[in-house]
């Protein structure tokens, strides 16, 4: 660790420009996301008071909410997105119950895809840019609604603190209006060689 004079991340937003924010908005995501990929272990607590802007540094602060994980669980995502960036629906249904999130008999599959197709439209859609209205459409996840699988899904710990990563990190985009190669860099980073590291 080492003392850090940056500010903090509303003073950094009301002041940079569109480029100072989107090279943050890089750090940040290729930090959670090299964090998982390549070190199986997850930071689950992306939130606006635990970074610090220091010239073109991002200062990441409280790591006190970290998860280490097993290859096998990060290769059964790696291979879940996969079939996501292909949009294949045959290869996702038949991989997603490996993540062990189908709770019952009742679960609709089809319902499940279209989810993960929002979640991974910043990873789909060229010139994805982050936004409110982005992660509004979140809230229909909770909505029963709009999610028929909300009391037909199962939710190991491990995908808990994922979700976690997703709302807080697509937040904090958000906030900075962030736009990047997000398609190349996932991709890249989804190819990495898995290299972890011990969290105690």
């Amino acid at each position: 660790t080492r003392f850090s004079d940056g500010v903090d991340f509303y003073t950094f937003t009301d002041s940079a420009t569109q480029e100072q924010r989107d090279r943050a908005a890089e750090r940040l995501f290729r930090a959670a996301f090299l964090g998982i990929f390549r070190h199986g272990a997850l930071n689950a607590d992306p939130h606006p008071g635990n970074y610090l802007f220091e010239d073109d540094t991002v200062v990441l602060l409280d790591w006190g909410c970290v998860r280490a994980y097993p290859k096998g669980f990060i290769d059964t995502w790696k291979r879940m997105a996969r079939t996501i960036l292909a949009d294949d629906f045959d290869a996702f249904a038949e991989v997603f119950p490996e993540t062990g999130m189908v709770g019952s008999d009742r679960f609709d599959m089809h319902a499940q895809w279209e989810q993960m197709q929002y979640l991974y439209e910043p990873f789909t859609i060229p010139g994805f840019r982050y936004d409110a209205e982005y992660v509004a459409r979140s809230y229909a996840f909770v909505n029963p609604r709009d999610n028929p699988n909300l009391r037909h899904v199962a939710m190991p710990p491990e995908w808990v603190w994922t979700q976690r990563l997703h709302w807080g990190l697509n937040s904090v985009l958000a906030k900075l209006q962030a736009r990047g190669d997000w398609i190349a860099w996932y991709r890249e980073i989804l190819d990495s060689p898995w290299e972890p590291i011990r969290v105690e």
